[in-house]
């Protein structure tokens, strides 16, 4: 019997910053710690340290940003296993960004919570990062008491069990977390090289899983050539990612109806961590896309890639339907208008702590609260009808739906679930295959 799936995977990782760091003076496991001295030190007895300052304790380094949602979550558990192991083990937060900007952060997500972050915290790191290069996000460092590295893993490995072996044995077996090693440019070409050809009217080429590459996305980017050409580039996504990216669809506005979903998606039960995931890409299921065309065809650069994805792979029949799908809608609880703009320079603002809307109209507010809403498992959309612009302030946490309600109440709003009529993406078997 056919299945019908619409599939929600949720996989622990933030895609970071390109680092074009110095591989010759990177760090790998069994390696010795440099006694460094590092500044911009928060949460700690002196703006600078120095790691023979923990000579005789195990360190964890755990890089992390403010805007990724993994690394927020770490945070309670590592503040948690401190306490727990504090005079044996070490935590260090280690950030790329300012000072300032995670003085901010932590000041908003202690008022939030009520809970003090107490870890030092390793501020506008320039140093750690070339020893350590990464691309994604929580990425965790495991020094041993003796000052070598003994680990380099995915943050699901960071738990009680894995310190009390570090611990006991002085050292750590666990799966080193891979990452890229090859320099992408993301204002070249991914396949073309330079042309002079001032006549193309497109190009385009698909390819397997490119190791080293990492994954991403770039559309609408000026290329370095010579003619105004337009390109999208897709880095090792997978079938289910190039469709959506095609047809510009959030993973919420897709439904799968296979026989077979083995080939578009991974089995959701069976994937533990990022690494997993990325065992499922590499294995066959990962792809690397690139469509280039010149800047007056540029409109149609997503219809043509998603004739050429069916081209490419003719066992599916990929396209839009309108499918009546539960929902979580705004909606408005009263006929008294609250939110009407007083008017002034449009302002966007939106972060985890709450928000600042003026003079914009509500599709703004619901495409910017599609990150923060992102663990609902349902479609967010706007079911007010409601057509002028808006004045919305809130201070609340964005990420939950109980908070983010109560502070909507005094602007006769609220998010419910509703069935409503969506044009949603499909795959379904191509049954003249």
């Amino acid at each position: 019997m056919k299945k019908i799936f619409i599939i929600i995977i949720n996989v622990v990782l933030c895609a970071a910053f390109a680092l074009k760091g110095h591989a010759q003076n990177s760090l790998s496991v069994g390696q010795k710690m440099p006694d460094l001295t590092l500044p911009d030190i928060i949460n700690y007895k002196t703006p600078t340290l120095k790691f023979s300052d923990f000579r005789g304790k195990v360190v964890i380094l755990d890089f992390w940003a403010t805007w990724c949602s993994p690394c927020i979550a770490m945070i309670p558990k590592i503040e948690a296993l401190q306490n727990q192991f504090d005079g044996k083990v070490q935590f260090l937060s280690v950030g790329y960004e300012s000072t300032n900007h995670i003085v901010e952060f932590l000041k908003k997500l202690e008022k939030q919570t009520g809970k003090n972050v107490t870890l030092p915290q390793i501020t506008n790191d320039k140093i750690l990062v070339k020893l350590f290069p990464h691309q994604t996000l929580p990425h965790c460092v495991w020094i041993g008491a003796d000052g070598t590295v003994q680990a380099i893993s995915d943050p699901s490995d960071v738990n009680e069990e894995n310190i009390r072996k570090i611990l006991t044995t002085k050292s750590l077996q666990v799966r080193t977390k891979q990452e890229t090693n090859r320099t992408y440019d993301a204002l070249r070409p991914l396949f073309f090289g330079e042309s002079n050809d001032n006549n193309l009217l497109l190009r385009s080429q698909l390819s397997g899983y490119i190791d080293g590459l990492g994954r991403g996305i770039y559309k609408d980017v000026q290329t370095k050539l010579p003619q105004n050409l337009k390109r999208i580039t897709a880095r090792n996504l997978s079938m289910t990612e190039l469709f959506r990216l095609a047809y510009r669809k959030e993973q919420k506005e897709m439904i799968i109806e296979v026989k077979d979903l083995a080939a578009l998606e991974p089995d959701k039960n069976s994937i533990k961590n990022s690494m997993e995931f990325m065992d499922w890409v590499k294995n066959g299921n990962g792809y690397c896309y690139e469509l280039q065309l010149p800047e007056s065809r540029s409109k149609d650069a997503f219809m043509i890639m998603q004739s050429q994805l069916q081209t490419y792979f003719p066992k599916y029949k990929i396209g839009l339907e309108h499918r009546k799908v539960k929902c979580l809608a705004l909606i408005r609880t009263t006929t008294d208008d609250k939110i009407l703009t007083k008017g002034g320079e449009p302002m966007v603002n939106l972060d985890k702590f709450g928000c600042n809307f003026r003079s914009c109209f509500l599709s703004v507010f619901i495409d910017r609260l599609q990150i923060p809403l992102q663990s609902s498992p349902l479609p967010v959309i706007d079911a007010t009808n409601y057509k002028n612009m808006v004045d919305i302030k809130l201070d609340c946490n964005m990420t939950d739906l109980k908070e983010l309600n109560e502070a909507l109440i005094p602007y006769g709003l609220r998010f419910d679930e509703i069935f409503s009529d969506l044009e949603m993406v499909v795959i379904k078997d191509n049954a003249g295959i």
